[in-house]
């Protein structure tokens, strides 16, 4: 089964714009999700009822989202608080 599509913004820090994906967590805060998927994520994004939404894997999840493919959990990202160098300045 294809991937599904997520909208994708660009980070509003000038020294970053980097291809983002906003999802929302369980708590029901917005994170911001690096588009392109990599080989060491921790994050699962999905679609709950129309709403993208951003899960972080536990140590197990893990494992079995890079054991098996078919775990349904699709490709991994990397939260972009992690990557953005401008990340500092946007955290409450």
């Amino acid at each position: 089964m294809p991937e599904p599509t997520y909208p994708i913004e660009s980070c509003r820090s000038d020294d970053c714009r980097k291809a983002i994906i906003w999802g929302r967590t369980k708590t029901g805060k917005m994170m911001p999700v690096d588009a392109v998927p990599t080989d060491d994520g921790t994050v699962r994004l999905y679609r709950l009822q129309g709403v993208v939404r951003a899960q972080v894997l536990n140590t197990s999840q893990l494992e079995d989202a890079r054991a098996n493919d078919q775990a349904g959990y699709g490709p991994l990202r990397t939260a972009h608080f992690t990557t953005c160098p401008a990340a500092a300045s946007w955290r409450k």
